[in-house]
């Protein structure tokens, strides 16, 4: 194995050395490879580039041939110039002695790409644009369809009565149930409030009407018509603030609530009768005499023979036989108010300015009303405890007494007067509460002075009448006497009357009233 070594060893350096001896030297470009400056390229469209094909650093220019497998994409020319014609891509070649040498080409355009991309992005856009405005015009058929039936069903309301309710309703109902944009789409929209004002109005004037046809039908007001002013004020407070402005006659309403109530209340002209009439009355009396002179007083005793009284000067006995008026007052209800009182003197009484001292004069039947309505006002008078008001100084019997009284000023009733009246009257209940009704027929103490009804009293003016110097003029005649009898009383109760000419009625004279309500009566089991 060693001596096969060797022997290659020395075959070798035998090779190098007869090597060396006989080769001679050879160029570089003979040497060289033959290459194309490219074997592979990338242009755009338009671009140009020109290859070579090259030994070494030698280009090789003759007996070339340079070919393109696709003029569309790229073409080359003799000088191995190529240019980019379409994108795509293309082998350049060229032929040189017998061998060929290839170039692959690919063609770009990069803008035809980006207009490519711009048109796809438009047209992806326009695409877009197109479903979404093909879909905005489904919506808005759509909106506009739900719209038209909302108006249709506004314009068919027509003209608003009280019967459009239902369709007014069933509009409102669906054009809420719209959504915002479509309710946008409702062009009548106002047609449909101005409905509803106008329902609302017709409502009301409806609800009116009820109520002033219930009013209207009231007619003349009577006891009776209660009910029915009742029933007419009951709807009217149902009403609402609007529909009571509607009612025009209110003021009939309010008008017959008071003419109810004073159908209910006293009413003179109903509620009283009067009858008048004559008494003969023998008078007799004595006269006192005069504390200083021991003797009767001459003036006094030539007025009473002017008033046609017998005087015997001696004994002082006064004696008269006297035709007297007489009143005889029927009541079906008793008066409870001062109001009710007043109605005493709303009009004249009968023959109440005649003057009975002049021959041949009418019967002079003025001045019972006053007597009446003194005794009717003490009967109002109930007397309720009240420690903080002992005297009761709001009662109204003190304004009923004032006002009976008069307006002339020396007739004001003091007020120790009044509250003293007062206590009197607040001791008299105390026997019973009807005390004050003892003046009318038909009480006594058996029944505890309840009278009958309806409720008679009966008066007659007295003989005697103050002089004209006394009374509130001096031209007249006209304060008389007027005497009444309790069954609480064992004698006659009197009050004086005046005729005021300013006023033209009759008046109470002073405290007068005082011996109507004076605490004598006696109580029932001293009468039993």
């Amino acid at each position: 194995m060693r001596r096969f070594k060797r022997v290659v060893a020395i075959a070798l350096c035998a090779a190098m050395a007869a090597s060396t001896v006989v080769t001679k030297p050879v160029s570089v470009d003979a040497a060289a490879k033959i290459k194309l400056s490219k074997t592979k390229v990338t242009l755009d469209k338009g671009k140009t580039l020109t290859l070579t094909l090259k030994k070494g650093k030698k280009k090789i220019t003759k007996k070339i041939t340079w070919s393109t497998t696709n003029k569309k994409v790229v073409t080359v020319t003799k000088a191995g110039k190529i240019t980019a014609k379409k994108k795509g891509t293309a082998t350049i070649k060229v032929k040189y002695n017998k061998k060929t040498y290839s170039c692959k080409v690919t063609v770009t355009d990069k803008k035809g790409d980006a207009a490519a991309a711009a048109a796809k992005k438009k047209a992806a856009e326009d695409a877009a644009k197109q479903a979404e405005e093909d879909a905005a015009k489904k919506v808005a058929a759509e909106n506009q369809a739900a719209a038209d039936k909302v108006i249709a069903a506004i314009n068919a309301i027509g003209t608003v009565t009280v019967d459009s309710e239902k369709a007014i309703n069933d509009a409102k109902t669906a054009y809420n149930a719209l959504t915002e944009d479509q309710k946008k789409l409702v062009t009548n929209y106002a047609t449909l409030t101005a409905a509803e004002t106008a329902l609302a109005a017709a409502k009301n004037q409806a609800a009116a009407k009820t109520v002033i046809d219930a009013i209207n039908s009231l007619g003349t007001i009577t006891e009776q018509s209660e009910a029915a002013i009742q029933a007419a004020r009951k709807a009217y407070d149902a009403l609402t603030e609007d529909q009571k402005k509607l009612v025009t006659n209110l003021s009939t309403l309010t008008d017959s609530e008071t003419e109810l109530v004073r159908q209910k209340g006293f009413i003179f002209e109903r509620d009283v009768t009067i009858e008048y009439g004559f008494k003969d009355k023998y008078i007799e009396f004595t006269l006192k005499k005069d504390e200083k002179t021991g003797e009767y007083d001459p003036d006094e005793i030539a007025d009473l023979r002017d008033q046609g009284c017998t005087v015997d000067e001696e004994s002082g006995t006064v004696t008269k036989n006297q035709r007297c008026e007489t009143a005889k007052y029927t009541f079906k209800k008793l008066p409870s108010t001062l109001d009710d009182i007043k109605q005493f003197f709303a009009n004249p009484e009968k023959n109440d300015t005649s003057d009975i001292r002049v021959a041949g004069a009418d019967p002079n039947y003025g001045g019972f009303n006053a007597m009446a309505a003194t005794i009717c006002a003490a009967c109002t008078f109930t007397g309720g405890a009240n420690p903080s008001d002992p005297f009761l100084s709001n009662d109204p019997v003190r304004q009923m007494f004032e006002y009976i009284n008069g307006p002339a000023e020396s007739m004001n009733i003091y007020k120790g007067d009044m509250d003293n009246s007062i206590l009197s009257m607040k001791e008299a209940l105390k026997i019973s509460p009807n005390i004050y009704k003892s003046y009318f027929n038909g009480s006594s103490p058996a029944n505890n002075y309840t009278p009958s009804e309806p409720y008679v009293l009966e008066m007659y003016k007295g003989p005697y009448f103050i002089d004209e110097k006394w009374t509130i003029t001096g031209k007249r005649p006209t304060t008389y006497m007027i005497l009444v009898k309790s069954s609480g009383s064992d004698a006659e109760r009197y009050i004086d009357v005046y005729y005021s000419t300013k006023e033209k009625r009759w008046f109470s004279y002073q405290t007068q009233f005082r011996h109507i309500i004076a605490n004598d009566f006696k109580p029932v089991e001293e009468e039993l």
